[in-house]
C-alpha cells in the first residue's frame, strides 16, 4: 500500500485546570440601618430578578413617617390659620380699620408657613421612601454565592449582607503557564 504524506501544523493540546464563573458579582447591602428581621435565602439558592432576598425591621423607619405626618398635619394648620389672617387682615387694610404693616407680617407668616408645609411634606416624602430600601430585592437572576449575616443581625449602610453572581455573563478563567503561551 501506498501512503502519501503531507507537511502541516499539528496543534499542540495540553490540559490547564480552570472554571466557569460569573463576570457579575453584585454585593448586597442596605440603604437603611435597623436589625434583619429575615433573610430568605443561603449559599448555592437561584434567585430571579425581584424576588425578596432580606427584610429589615421597618420599626423606625414607620415611626419618622409618623413623625413626618404629624409635622404636615401642623405645618397645614398653621398655613390655613396664615392665610386666614391674611384675608382677613386684607379686609380690615382695605376699609381703613387695620395697618398695612399688620397685613404685610400676615403675608409674611403666610409664606413662612407654606415654606415649613413644603420642608414637612419633602422630610415625609424622603420618610416613606426610606420603607421601599427596608425590603432588599435582587437586582439580577443568579445565584447567592455568599451569606455575611444571619436575622437578629445590624444591617448598617454599606456592609454586605449577600453576595450574588449573575449567570448572564459567564467566563471562563483558567492558568495558562507562561511556557506554553506561544
Amino acid at each position: 500500500a501506498t501512503v502519501i504524506l503531507q507537511q502541516g501544523e499539528m496543534p499542540v493540546l495540553f490540559s490547564v485546570p480552570g472554571s466557569v464563573v460569573s463576570d457579575d458579582r453584585i454585593d448586597l447591602s442596605s440603604r437603611v440601618v435597623g436589625f434583619i428581621q429575615h433573610i430568605d435565602v443561603r449559599e448555592g439558592h437561584r434567585v430571579a430578578k425581584g424576588d425578596r432576598l432580606v427584610q429589615i425591621d421597618p420599626a423606625d423607619i414607620n415611626e419618622a413617617i409618623r413623625q413626618n405626618q404629624a409635622g404636615v398635619a401642623a405645618a397645614r394648620t398653621d398655613l390655613d390659620d396664615a392665610e386666614r389672617d391674611v384675608e382677613q387682615y386684607g379686609k380690615r387694610a382695605a376699609d381703613g380699620y387695620a395697618p398695612t404693616e399688620t397685613l404685610r407680617k400676615a403675608k409674611v407668616r403666610g409664606e413662612i408657613a407654606r415654606a415649613s408645609l413644603a420642608k414637612a411634606q419633602a422630610a415625609l416624602a424622603s420618610a416613606s421612601a426610606q420603607r421601599s430600601y427596608a425590603s432588599i430585592l435582587s437586582p439580577v437572576d443568579g445565584v447567592v454565592v455568599a451569606r455575611y449575616r444571619n436575622p437578629g443581625e445590624m444591617a448598617t449602610t454599606g456592609q454586605p449582607i449577600l453576595t450574588l453572581e449573575s449567570r448572564q455573563n459567564l467566563v471562563l478563567r483558567a492558568f495558562v503557564p507562561e511556557m506554553q503561551v506561544t
